[in-house]
């Protein structure tokens, strides 16, 4: 389907075939190959991306079992790829494993960069556990821009809101909106803010702790600083309670004068069931401290599961 006659760029040959496929593994490789000369044959730009494993969270050797025969076999009859795929449901640190060993196999393989080498593309991401918990998003996001893959999409999955259960591939956009394709959630705003750091330059964020996420970008023209930060759930127990977390946030070596600068906070609230947000609770309550070229933001102490966005803009009132 080509909503508004979108072009097609990438053609996805099967999903998931180590779970999904009914043949063996040498009429997969022939599927691959027919349907890159039937593509090529009506458009000669196209190209195939493939072959989109999963279940890696349950069989971690299946990534080479299934991915060093795929690649070998592109290489040696020439198809067209344009990305290699697969699915990530375990834990955000994974991609970064995979996707360094990904780019050793392909630079191994020359024939597969002629002319160009396949992107990498990681064309489903994050478990049902914490599908649509905030402060794992964000982790996911972060574990996503360090790997530097060159596409990425959420996963969906069955869900539950006010009314009933249903599943998100087909209604609410993997979880951005209710199932009545209206009204927002959680995320939605998370995948927002997300959206607003794009095209502005990424801050490093080396000290914190292992049971937070945090993924930070400034605007080199205006010096805006953006802050996503969550406190993220027990990875072995996702809807286990637990204390919540003081949280303070320090942008240090600011390139423009932050002597004196304006401080917005929204919070992001975790919930087991989608529920609708309107928009986003706004902290009225934050501490912050700056001088020339630092600021510190004392947050409320935040739930397990939740995210704050945060934004610091140079000048104002302090």
């Amino acid at each position: 389907m080509r909503p508004s006659n979108l072009p097609v760029t990438s053609w996805d040959v099967w999903n998931e075939p180590n779970s999904l496929w009914p043949g063996n593994p040498d009429q997969l490789l022939e599927l691959f190959r027919r349907t890159d000369a039937a593509l090529r044959s009506v458009d000669p730009t196209a190209k195939i991306v493939g072959p989109s494993i999963g279940g890696l969270e349950d069989s971690p050797g299946s990534f080479e079992a299934w991915m060093v025969p795929f690649l070998d076999y592109v290489a040696a009859n020439g198809l067209h790829l344009g990305a290699v795929s697969w699915h990530e449901f375990a834990q955000p640190e994974d991609i970064l494993l995979r996707t360094e060993q990904m780019r050793a196999w392909i630079a191994d393989r020359p024939a597969l960069c002629d002319p160009d080498c396949p992107g990498i593309h990681i064309n489903e991401y994050a478990p049902r556990a914490t599908h649509a918990v905030p402060a794992s998003i964000v982790e996911w996001l972060t574990a996503l821009e360090a790997s530097g893959v060159d596409a990425a999409n959420r996963a969906c999955w069955d869900v539950v809101d006010a009314n009933g259960e249903y599943s998100d591939c087909w209604d609410g956009l993997n979880g951005l909106f209710l199932s009545d394709n209206e009204t927002p959630t959680a995320l939605y705003w998370l995948y927002r803010a997300y959206n607003q750091m794009r095209g502005s330059t990424r801050l490093s964020t080396p000290e914190h702790s292992e049971r937070t996420a945090v993924l930070a970008s400034r605007d080199s023209m205006t010096g805006e600083v953006r802050i996503l930060a969550g406190y993220l759930p027990d990875p072995t127990c996702i809807t286990c309670s637990a204390d919540p977390l003081p949280l303070d946030l320090y942008v240090v070596g600011s390139p423009v004068d932050l002597s004196t600068v304006t401080v917005d906070v929204e919070h992001l609230e975790y919930s087991q069931t989608f529920v609708g947000v309107p928009l986003p609770v706004r902290v009225e309550t934050a501490t912050v401290t700056s001088d020339e070229s630092s600021v510190a933001v004392g947050l409320p102490a935040i739930p397990v599961g939740d995210a704050y966005l945060v934004v610091i803009r140079p000048g104002g009132n302090g």
